[in-house]
Parts: C-alpha cells; structure tokens; sequence
C-alpha cells in the first residue's frame, strides 16, 4: 500500500480501505457509512466521500437501496465474468512473456518465489496472494504493454475477495496449492516454454473458476463475518487504521 502520508486525504482514504477490503478485513456485504468511516480515519467526511466513488469505480464497492455504500458482494454471476475476462487476457500474455523471459526477470522471478514459499511455511495468506500476484505479474510484464498490465491488476483487485474466500474456506492448503502451481510458472519460464504456460494458465483459471463457483453456493455468496458484541463500524476502522500505523489524515 502506498504510504498514506504522502497522498491527499481522499487518495489515502482510498488506498487504506482498498487494502482493507482486498485483504478481507473489511467483507463483502459490509456497510461503509461515510460518517462511521470519517470517524474512524479520523477525517471529514468529504475524502472518505471520495474514496467511496474511487473504490465503487474500482467495483469494490456498490451503492445498495437504503443501506448505501457497501463492500461488493460475491456472486457466481460476477465470478464467471471476471474469469471469462481472464481466460480471454491472462493465457495469451503469459505465453509471450514466458517466451521474451530475460535473465534478469528470471532472477527476480526466483527471488519472488523463495519469498512465496516463506510466506506459505509461515501461514500467511495474504502475503502469498500478493507475492503469487507479483510473480504474475513478472512474467507478464516481459510482454511490455502498459495498458494489458494495468487491466491485469485491475481484474485481479476485483477478484480478489473470491480468492480470499478460497484461502479461508477450501479444504485443501490454498498456500501449498499457489506454490505448486507457481513453481511451474517459474520452470516454464526457465525453458521459456509459451505454450505450456498458456496450457498451464487456461487450466488453472478454468479449475479455480468452478472450485469458487462451488464454494460460493455454499457459502451464499460471502457475508459479513460477524463482529463482537459493541464492536462498531468505528470501532473497526479505527482498530485497522492503529494497525497500519500511519495517520490517514497526514
């Protein structure tokens, strides 16, 4: 996350809550009222205002009848869009940037997945999905097209939850599983073999798109885990924002 201190306060409102959403902290189906968040944050509620229509374009958040904003909920519907998007996005570039890997991107590449591995022995999910991103996003920048990287990031910020909903309710070890199948991104790339990576990805995506599908009929489509007894949507903002460490108001 970008450090809150150096941004406008509707850019660090917008970052913050985006990280707390894309790690789960803040669920799909929680409420945002803006004077609970401004309260919170310790800002007028102007920025957080801002933030608000920042992270809705984003599709993080959606406006919802007599409830106002609220973080998106998860649906099969949405899921199946996201991923179509990515099958149609992810193989292709994956095979040019395996097949245009350098030695210098490989190294990073390896750095990266010793990093994923600690973070998978350690049990910290979060870290390995951002680490798994990173790794991606590696390869996928050997393609050196701008415009298909920020679409990339911005499909994956929307996909997010639905992985997070993976990570904390599959029965298998998600960790274990992203580093298997990142170590063979990362093999692929040695050998710069394309077509395997395309394979590899179309696979993938196609697998995770019915295992979410799966998990999220079971789970009716992701809701707001529940808070202790008193603990206010104040409460946890500001419990978050402590945690970070950093004053969104600068």
């Amino acid at each position: 996350m970008t450090d809150p201190s150096r941004l406008t306060p509707p850019l660090a409102a917008f970052e913050r809550l985006r990280a707390w959403i894309l790690a789960g902290s803040l669920p799909p189906g929680q409420r945002l009222q803006v004077r609970d968040v401004a309260r919170g944050m310790g800002l007028s509620t102007m920025p957080v205002r801002e933030a608000l229509i920042r992270l809705e374009e984003a599709g993080l958040v959606t406006q919802e009848p007599r409830k106002g904003a609220v973080v998106a909920r998860l649906s099969v519907e949405d899921l199946h869009d996201y991923y179509d998007l990515r099958q149609i996005i992810e193989p292709p570039s994956l095979q040019q940037g395996v097949e245009r890997m350098t030695p210098e991107r490989l190294t990073r590449l390896h750095s990266t997945m010793t990093a994923l591995r600690e973070a998978v022995d350690d049990g910290d999910l979060i870290t390995t999905l951002d680490l798994d991103e990173q790794l991606l996003l590696l390869i996928h920048g050997a393609v050196a097209n701008r415009q298909l990287t920020r679409v990339i990031k911005s499909t994956w910020a929307r996909v997010r939850p639905y992985k997070l909903l993976f990570t904390t309710t599959a029965q298998t070890d998600a960790g274990t599983y992203i580093a298997n199948e990142d170590t063979r991104f990362v093999e692929l790339a040695e050998t710069r073999d394309g077509a395997g990576a395309h394979e590899l990805m179309t696979q993938s995506l196609a697998n995770a798109k019915l295992r979410l599908a799966d998990l999220l009929r079971s789970h009716d489509g992701g809701t707001p885990s529940q808070r202790a007894k008193g603990d206010s949507l104040v409460d946890v903002i500001a419990r978050l924002a402590a945690a970070d460490g950093a004053d969104v108001a600068g």
